[in-house]
C-alpha cells in the first residue's frame, strides 16, 4: 500500500475508533444519553427522531401493557400475530393510502421480501447509494440490474431508453439516504416508472412518521393515493421508537409475500410488547402531540444548520434528522472526532464502502428530545475544532 494511502487509512481508523457507536453503549432513561465505559455521553449516534423512547406517556403505556399481557411469546406470523397487528396495519394503510400492509421484524427483511418475492419484474434500476439490504435483495433475485449514479435522473433516463421494449422495469430507491440525509428525487422517479409502466419501490426508513402532512414521508411527493405501481417500505424504529418494518402495497402483492416469502413465514412475529408500542406510536401520528414533536425536531435541525452555516460549513441535506457533515481532510476529521470524544458526545463515522473512497463524513442523529443546550454543545465542539 502506498505511504499516503496507508497514512490516510490510519487516520480514518483513528476516527472510527472515536465513534463510540462502535463500542458498547447503554441508554439511560432520559433518552438523550448513553453510558459508555461507565461514563455518560450525549447521544447523537442512535435514532429516535420523535424522542418517544423517553416520552413519559409512551413509557407508561409500555409498562401497563407488560403488566396486563406479559412480554408475549414468539411464533411465526403465519400462526400467531398479536391483535395489535391489525391496529398497526390499519393506521399505516391510512397514512400511506395503500390498501395492504405486511409487517416484518426489520426493514431489511421487508426490502428482501418485497423485492425478491413480492413483484414480477425483469430489470432493476437502483441508485448506487442504495441501502445495503436493497443490494442484497437484488442479488437474491438474480435479475438484471443497472446501478445509476446517485440521484442522477438524466443518467437514469438514458438507461431506460436502452431497455428492451417488452421488459418490466422496477426503480428501487431509498426515500432518505442514511449516509447523507438527502431526499431522493421521488417525483421524477415516479414519473419515469409511470412512463415505462414499471414499479417504483421506496425504502423510506428515515422518512416515514416524521415527514409530510400525514407522516407519509416521501410519499408526499406522489399522487394521493399512490398508483398501483408504488410499493412503500418503512421502519417502525427510526421515528416511532418501536421495532420492525413494513411493506405497504396492493393486496395481491401482500398476499404473495405472506404466502411465499421466508422473510415473513420463517421469522418471528414482532414481539407483543413492541407490537403494542408500534400501535400506540402509529395512532399518535397526525395528533397535536405528534405535530409538536415534529416541530421540535425541525427546530433542532434549524439551530444546528444555522450554527454550522455561521462556521462557513453546511450540512448535506436541506432538512433531515440525519445531520451529516462532509469532510475531505482526514486530519480535520480526526481532530473533530477526538474533540467530540473529549466533550463526551457520541456520533457516527461514515466512510468507504458506504461512500466513495476519499469521501468522509460525520453523522449525527437528531431527536425531538434533544434540547437547544444539546445542540449548542455540539456547535461549540465544531467551533473549536473546524479549521
Amino acid at each position: 500500500m502506498p505511504r499516503l494511502e496507508l497514512e490516510n487509512q490510519n487516520l480514518f481508523d483513528i476516527a472510527v475508533k472515536e465513534s463510540f457507536l462502535l463500542q458498547k453503549g447503554f441508554p439511560i432513561n432520559s433518552g438523550r444519553y448513553l453510558v459508555i465505559n461507565g461514563e455518560q455521553y450525549l447521544d447523537f449516534s442512535t435514532a429516535s427522531y420523535l424522542g418517544l423512547d423517553c416520552d413519559r406517556e409512551f413509557m407508561e403505556f409500555a409498562i401497563s401493557t407488560i403488566e396486563s399481557c406479559g412480554l408475549g411469546r414468539c411464533s411465526s406470523p403465519l400462526y400467531v400475530a398479536p391483535d395489535y397487528y391489525e391496529v398497526i396495519k390499519k393506521n399505516i394503510s391510512k397514512i400511506t393510502q395503500l390498501p395492504d400492509v405486511v409487517l416484518l421484524s426489520s426493514t431489511s427483511l421487508a426490502n428482501m421480501a418485497a423485492i425478491r418475492y413480492g413483484l414480477s419484474f425483469d430489470y432493476a434500476y437502483v441508485d448506487k447509494f442504495c441501502h445495503r439490504s436493497i443490494a442484497e435483495a437484488i442479488k437474491m433475485r438474480r435479475s438484471s440490474v443497472h446501478y445509476y449514479n446517485h440521484t442522477d435522473i438524466e443518467a437514469l433516463r438514458i438507461a431506460f431508453k436502452n431497455k428492451k421494449s417488452n421488459s418490466i422495469p422496477a426503480i428501487i430507491t431509498d426515500g432518505v439516504y442514511s449516509v447523507s440525509g438527502i431526499t431522493a428525487p421521488v417525483s421524477d422517479l415516479y414519473n419515469i416508472s409511470q412512463e415505462y409502466r414499471g414499479y417504483l419501490i421506496i425504502d423510506d426508513a428515515h422518512g416515514f412518521g416524521i415527514d409530510g402532512k400525514y407522516g407519509e414521508g416521501t410519499l408526499r411527493y406522489l399522487p394521493r393515493p399512490p398508483t398501483n405501481n408504488v410499493i412503500y417500505i418503512g421502519s417502525l424504529t427510526k421515528s416511532l421508537s418501536g421495532y420492525g418494518g413494513f411493506i405497504a402495497c396492493l393486496q395481491d402483492i401482500g398476499k404473495r409475500i405472506r404466502k411465499v416469502s421466508p422473510q415473513y413465514g420463517f421469522s418471528c412475529s414482532i414481539p407483543l410488547i413492541y407490537s403494542a408500542i408500534n400501535s400506540y406510536a402509529c395512532q399518535l401520528i397526525g395528533s397535536s402531540k405528534w405535530i409538536n414533536l415534529v416541530n421540535r425536531l425541525k427546530n433542532n435541525w434549524l439551530t444546528l444548520n444555522n450554527g454550522i452555516a455561521k462556521l462557513g460549513r453546511s450540512l448535506m441535506a436541506t432538512y433531515s434528522p440525519i445531520a451529516v457533515l462532509k469532510l475531505s481532510d482526514l486530519y480535520e476529521m480526526k481532530r473533530i472526532c477526538i474533540a467530540l470524544r473529549n466533550e463526551k458526545v457520541s456520533f457516527n463515522v461514515v466512510g468507504f464502502p458506504a461512500v466513495p473512497i476519499g469521501d468522509y463524513r460525520i453523522r449525527f442523529c437528531l431527536s425531538a428530545s434533544h434540547t437547544i443546550e444539546d445542540i449548542t454543545k455540539l456547535l461549540s465542539v465544531f467551533k473549536n475544532s473546524l479549521a
